[in-house]
Formats: C-alpha cells, sequence, structure tokens
C-alpha cells in the first residue's frame, strides 16, 4: 500500500511543470487511509489516483480507460478527492 509521504512526493514532482500539468497514480495494492486523508489537507490535488480494482474492471472490459479517466478528473474537480472508489465508477 502507498503512503502518505509517496503521495506528497509526487504532488511535488507535479507542482514543479506547467500549471496544467495533471498526474495519475497508480497503485496495485492501493493507499492507506491516512495517505487518503492528507493528500488532501492543505493543497488541492493535481493527480488522481487509480488502484488494483481499476485496472481489473478495464482489463475484464467492463470500463474503459479513457472512461474512468473521465470519471476520476471529474470526482477530482467535483469533489477535490483524487481518489474515486471502484464502486462509485459505475
Amino acid at each position: 500500500m502507498v503512503n502518505e509521504s509517496e503521495l506528497l512526493v509526487f504532488r511535488g514532482k507535479i507542482e514543479g511543470k506547467s500549471q496544467f500539468t495533471r498526474g495519475l497514480f497508480v497503485s496495485v495494492n492501493g493507499y492507506t487511509r491516512e495517505a487518503l486523508a492528507a493528500i488532501t489537507k492543505g493543497k488541492s490535488p493535481n493527480f488522481v489516483m487509480l488502484d488494483g480494482s481499476h485496472l481489473y474492471r478495464v482489463l475484464e472490459g467492463n470500463v474503459r480507460l479513457d472512461e474512468l479517466l473521465c470519471r476520476a478528473v471529474r470526482h477530482l474537480a467535483e469533489t477535490g478527492e483524487p481518489y474515486l472508489p471502484i464502486n462509485k465508477t459505475s
């Protein structure tokens, strides 16, 4: 599982780029609760987060990758949360 420090380093790398830059962080084994809570404190996330359950749905053909990414980006824009649980993608 990915912890808070790894996400903060990734956010910092994206912040060093153009203000229009967005990122995608994929962790097959998911994220710790602390990481999910910490990444939304203080600054707005500039990336979306997917995990193994998302990839599994794509590989099974249940959702197209482009549709999943659009849903994740919309979720980030509407809620400020970079992680969209798989049960909310359908």
